[in-house]
């Protein structure tokens, strides 16, 4: 079974911020399109593919959830999937900057649990 947890750095969860920030500027079905990407790729695999799922970073392994126009990055780690951070995707290209975020968070996650 695959455990879900959320990267926290510096008392902060970007992935988990992200959803709350969404909740609250009244994207209120974003909680439950969440949950139903979480329960599909997790019966169906970390790495379910398209639509639900998509590599973002080949070389840092590093994937993106995908659900409405919410994106949250996460790592495979073992039994864990590492959910990092998120944002709402606003063009077709993906947002570079989110992305280096991401691969920062990943280092960071990968060099204090290995």
């Amino acid at each position: 079974m695959v455990e879900v947890i959320f990267f926290e750095r510096r008392g902060e969860a970007p992935a988990a911020d992200h959803l709350r920030v969404e909740f609250e500027a009244g994207h209120h079905g974003v909680l439950g399109s969440f949950e139903r990407a979480i329960d599909h790729v997790t019966a169906v695999g970390t790495t379910a593919g398209m639509p639900h799922t998509r590599i973002i970073d080949r070389e840092n392994r590093i994937w993106e959830l995908r659900f409405g126009a919410s994106r949250i990055a996460y790592i495979i780690e073992g039994e864990s999937m590492v959910l990092l951070n998120g944002w709402r995707k606003k063009s077709q290209k993906l947002d570079a900057r989110e992305a280096a975020k991401a691969a920062r968070y990943a280092e960071e996650w990968r060099s204090q649990h290995a």
